[in-house]
């Protein structure tokens, strides 16, 4: 079985945190999302009788995390967070690809299913939710529902099925976002989803950060996406902060040079910094993780035709966003300098854009077609591949130093 924990929101949050980002614990008021429903809205909503809710999930490699929605009034009446069973047979996508591949496909939908199954039971208790809406990477939707992932796992890398999909969990209408491509998967349309892109005119830039961290630059009118391959220097979103703070501290105090070499009093042993030990392969690790990222910022923006100091908003999402520290991201070059000022983290916007989603479908007086809404962000979005642009390999290695 799969820990999970179940909790009310207005208990306070997880009674174990999962690094999960789904509750806001720690952030500033203004870094969290809130979703607003044209719905008329209820002083407080109704948590017992009869309450038309929807669930929203966020599928996730690692972890599973799921909210309970009022659909009327659009209040979050609780949370489930679970580890992802999957893991059994791979921490990565790769692996279970390759796992999947070698005939365990239908125990790894069998393995998810379940999970999510169990949430909605614990979340909904004796109700029947009206809609679950999941959101989730390219891989994860198609073990999800089944479908072969031979081609995922092998170059060009390509998905057979992006399109928004219909499934049923506990017996209810369950809907996949749908995705871009293999790396560019409803998570990343989730979040486009959340933040408004169809609808603004200035050109902002939303990145993801993981182990591949994924990114879109652009406005209503177009918009163009990648993904770079940070590695497992983000695999740990907690730890992967502080090793970011930590190393930025090391520069600072010219403990390492620009270069990353540790200074010889701290190569063998590595570089104690408040109750972080640094060590010269961690620092190699993230160099050719931010390197990526950095690389990924500055061709994505190039390829669109716009400077990085004229990108109006910069939107961090994922775990490692939900926890990271701007200002040492910056001095360790993952993010440009030329984004000060301009850097929202927004925390997880995948399972932000399912319950927009969710709400969008089931709410009281809709008045837009939601399914209209991603047919345009689809429809705007054109996929690069980072390691094929021009001029990728000198600013890949460029940007190793720091």
């Amino acid at each position: 079985m799969s820990k999970d924990i179940s909790v009310n929101f207005s208990a306070g949050g997880c009674v174990d945190c999962s690094n999960c980002g789904l509750c806001g614990k720690g952030k500033k008021e203004a870094d969290v999302i809130t979703a607003s429903v044209d719905a008329p809205k209820a002083a407080t909503a109704m948590v017992s009788g009869e309450v038309p809710t929807v669930v929203a999930v966020d599928l996730g490699t690692t972890t599973v995390g799921m909210y309970l929605i009022h659909a009327i009034t659009g209040e979050q009446m609780g949370v489930f967070v679970s580890l992802n069973p999957q893991q059994l047979h791979g921490a990565d996508v790769i692996s279970r690809i390759s796992n999947a591949n070698a005939g365990l496909k239908d125990e790894l939908k069998a393995l998810i299913t379940e999970t999510i199954e169990n949430g909605i039971r614990k979340l909904a208790k004796e109700r029947t939710p009206k809609l679950v809406v999941i959101s989730g990477n390219t891989v994860m939707g198609h073990l999800l529902m089944g479908y072969d992932v031979d081609s995922l796992g092998v170059y060009p890398f390509h998905a057979e099925h992006l399109e928004q999909a219909e499934t049923s969990l506990c017996g209810i209408k369950t809907i996949l976002m749908p995705g871009i491509s293999a790396f560019i998967g409803g998570d990343i349309v989730s979040g486009l989803y959340t933040l408004g892109f169809k609808d603004r005119e200035e050109v902002s830039l939303l990145i993801d950060l993981g182990t591949n961290a994924e990114m879109v630059i652009g406005n209503c009118n177009r918009m163009m996406a990648l993904s770079a391959a940070a590695g497992p220097a983000f695999d740990q979103k907690v730890y992967g902060s502080q090793l970011i703070k930590a190393v930025a501290q090391i520069l600072t105090e010219e403990k390492a040079d620009r270069t990353g070499c540790l200074k010889d009093e701290f190569f063998e042993l590595g570089c104690i910094v408040g109750r972080t030990l640094v060590k010269q392969e961690e620092i190699r690790e993230l160099q050719k993780a931010k390197a990526a990222v950095y690389a990924g910022i500055v061709l994505l923006a190039r390829e669109y035709g716009v400077a990085l100091e004229d990108i109006s908003k910069v939107y961090i999402a994922g775990g490692l966003g939900f926890y990271l520290d701007l200002d040492a991201a910056m001095e360790i070059g993952l993010l440009p300098k030329e984004f000060a000022g301009k850097i929202e983290v927004v925390g997880n916007t995948s399972l932000e854009g399912a319950y927009r989603y969710a709400l969008a479908l089931e709410g009281a007086e809709n008045t837009a077609a939601p399914e209209d809404e991603l047919a345009k962000i689809l429809s705007a979005v054109t996929e690069l591949n980072l390691a094929e642009l021009p001029g990728f390999e000198e600013t890949y290695i460029n940007a190793m130093n720091f």
